[in-house]
């Protein structure tokens, strides 16, 4: 899109549009850093709304803890596992305790059984794809609002230009319908 010619508001204007579209940003977020002069097409608009937008963040960090959590899938999980406790046991010296030290040893290996290993990373895949739409539904969701915020900015400038130049033409209306009046062309009526 051709950067709208002759307006020098139009990236103030539209960066108010950009911050009112990411409502939800908190108050210490830093707004994006654009250049004096720079003309805001939609394209850019969109492409600033999706690049510094907090909450896409938070989604976009989601992905990373879903990946992991296929590779951990994709790991072989079932190391052996070796407990140990060890307590100590007292009495009284008419009670014959001759341990007084208790141990126990616990060393486990668990395995797979009926597929369990395809399950689970079939699981992690799905909750990885299930990020991943999450993640474009929102972008897209966010990408609509702007758009929207943009069309709006768009319209409402291009209808002040056309209620200035509407008060312009009224105005010389009314001096060119005066001037006739003061001549005598025009009655006093029609100047009302």
């Amino acid at each position: 899109m051709a950067p709208i010619p002759g307006n020098r508001s139009l990236p103030l204007v539209g960066l108010f549009f950009l911050a009112l579209n990411v409502s939800a940003t908190p108050a210490w977020a830093q707004p994006p850093k654009l250049p004096n002069k720079t003309i805001l097409t939609l394209e850019r608009s969109v492409a600033l709304a999706l690049q510094n937008n907090p909450e896409l963040a938070v989604f976009r960090a989601q992905r990373g803890s879903a990946a992991a959590g296929v590779t951990l899938a994709r790991t072989y999980p079932f190391n052996p596992v070796w407990t140990s406790a060890v307590m100590g046991d007292s009495g009284p010296a008419s009670a014959g305790i001759t341990n007084r030290v208790f141990n126990q040893h616990t060393l486990s290996q668990e395995i797979e059984v009926l597929g369990q290993g395809k399950i689970r990373r079939a699981a992690a895949d799905a909750a990885l794809s299930r990020v991943e739409w999450e993640i474009a539904a929102q972008e897209q969701q966010f990408a609509v609002r702007t758009i929207r915020a943009f069309h709006a900015y768009i319209y409402r400038q291009e209808k002040m230009r056309v209620l200035d130049e509407t008060i312009h033409l009224q105005q010389q209306t009314t001096q060119k319908v005066k001037r006739l009046s003061d001549q005598g062309k025009l009655k006093v009526a029609d100047f009302m």
